[in-house]
């Protein structure tokens, strides 16, 4: 008889090697997948891929001043599976990253906050059963200095007490 014990390692021995198997597959499609590489400046872009199999896109980006992001991947022919991932671009350190599994039309949006100035690329990789493409939006909004805001705080503040005064001034 089998003990319990030897049916769970073998099942977590068979998971592991379907593991390593299915990311050496992805690795060996990746590497005959067609690269697409774009460069855009501050402000946004918007990206539609054709109908393909497998993506590998990498698309490169400069921030001249202090920003956020904000990212947009849809699923637009097929059904599919992609992961992006946000890269420092002098360090290649991951930043952040998110996934989206579905049918034509499926859409997810992340916000990448607090971005410093200097180099940085967005990876996608996926498939699509059968052949299908995606829309990859993102728009870069500039950080408000902390000066500009505290000035905002304080014509807010100085409007509310002239509010206040003008009230006080009237005749009850």
């Amino acid at each position: 008889m089998v003990s319990r014990r030897a049916i769970d390692v073998q099942s977590e021995e068979s998971y592991m090697s379907l593991k390593r198997l299915l990311v050496a597959a992805l690795a060996a499609v990746a590497l005959h997948a067609n690269a697409f590489v774009g460069n855009y400046d501050e402000g946004s872009f918007t990206y539609n891929s054709g109908k393909q199999f497998v993506v590998a896109d990498v698309f490169n980006f400069q921030l001249t001043s202090p920003s956020s992001l904000r990212t947009t991947l849809e699923i637009t022919k097929s059904n599919g599976l992609l992961g992006l991932g946000l890269f420092d671009a002098v360090d290649n350190s991951l930043i952040g990253s998110f996934f989206l599994a579905g049918p034509q039309g499926a859409t997810t949006t992340r916000s990448f906050a607090n971005l410093s100035t200097g180099s940085y690329y967005y990876g996608v990789l996926g498939g699509f059963l059968p052949k299908g493409s995606y829309t990859l939006h993102s728009s870069a909004t500039a950080v408000p200095e902390p000066a500009a805001l505290g000035l905002a705080l304080l014509s807010v503040g100085a409007l509310g007490l002239a509010l206040r005064r003008k009230k006080s001034q009237q005749p009850v």
